[in-house]
């Protein structure tokens, strides 16, 4: 039975490369090992009103991911150039 369209589903990227009824069998386990049922969960409870920066808040805690900014994040220019340092610190996270 063919599922729903969704960013968070391999099988459409999958046929891509693979023939459908290969897709059709490896999309699910690689789906579950990298959570993407769960994030599409996650990302159909948000509201659909929220601003970017209100979305981003509510998905990061969702996720349990967590963000220290050095320095004054009020310095951050709203337009121009910006050089972002992170260290990754959860391979989940990636």
């Amino acid at each position: 039975m063919p599922r729903a369209s969704s960013a968070f589903r391999f099988e459409p990227f999958l046929s891509r490369f693979v023939p459908p009824a290969v897709a059709t069998i490896i999309a699910p386990p690689l789906e579950h090992v990298l959570w993407l049922r769960r994030l599409e969960q996650g990302y159909a409870s948000l509201s659909q009103d929220l601003s970017p920066a209100e979305f981003a808040a509510h998905a990061l805690d969702m996720l349990k991911v967590r963000f220290e900014a050095a320095g004054a994040v009020a310095d951050i220019p709203a337009h121009g150039p910006l050089v972002i340092v992170a260290k990754h610190g959860s391979a989940g996270t990636r």
